[in-house]
């Protein structure tokens, strides 16, 4: 009976320790991975500034903004500064790059998960900005170009232009972050095919004006000929 006893307490202490130990384990399974994701993460965002800073310094030498100043292009992503914005994506971009595997020494179960999912998807969004950003540009230097053109036609097919080009690059920048439209892609096309026959008109009657005297020498000399 004493043996049983003995049998019984030894059973009830086990099963007392065991529940302490797996919570000793969990917590300490948590704190060191919460320093490695921790250093990581230190790690990632001293890579990142480093990379901003260079970059910064390599679009100021290149006066990328006074170049749009000069041209009056400043104004289409708000007069702010593509030195500076175009280095901070690429800080974060590069931030988000550590911060993956840093989630993943994270012990949060299903959280987790989802966490890094959504930390996967973030440089998507980064990257669809920055495609937004040089398609604004794009839009409006490509539109001034076409106001400075001679002919009235393709004066007055810049602004549909532009907003064509603003139209692709929007939803380049939504299929960048998962969001598909079928629709706006067939519509971009119709728009485009006109957009073309409607440029190559214009470039057409435009030569033919401007040859119109021209052609009536040669069907002059012509008719003296025969």
């Amino acid at each position: 009976m004493y043996n049983n006893f003995e049998g019984v307490l030894a059973f009830g202490q086990q099963q007392l320790v065991n529940p302490l130990t797996l919570l000793g384990y969990s917590i300490l399974e948590f704190v060191v991975g919460l320093i490695l994701a921790g250093v990581i993460i230190l790690l990632g965002y001293a890579v990142a500034w480093a990379v901003h800073w260079v970059v910064k310094k390599g679009l100021d030498q290149a006066k990328i903004d006074k170049w749009l100043q000069k041209n009056h292009l400043d104004k289409s992503i708000g007069y702010t500064s593509v030195s500076e914005l175009g280095a901070s994506l690429l800080k974060w971009y590069i931030f988000l790059i550590f911060l993956v595997p840093a989630v993943g020494y994270l012990a949060l179960g299903e959280f987790a998960s989802l966490l890094a999912d959504i930390v996967r998807w973030l440089p998507h969004v980064i990257v669809a900005i920055a495609i937004m950003m040089f398609g604004l540009i794009l839009a409006d230097f490509v539109a001034d170009k076409m106001s400075k053109a001679k002919g009235p036609a393709v004066k007055h097919l810049n602004n549909i232009t532009r907003v064509l080009i603003i139209v692709f690059v929007g939803v380049v920048a939504l299929q960048e972050v998962g969001i598909y439209l079928r629709l706006a892609e067939s519509t971009f096309l119709v728009l485009l095919t006109g957009l073309t026959l409607a440029l190559s008109l214009a470039l057409g009657i435009g030569f033919g004006l401007g040859a119109k005297d021209q052609a009536a020498q040669i069907v002059k000399q012509w008719k003296k000929k025969f």
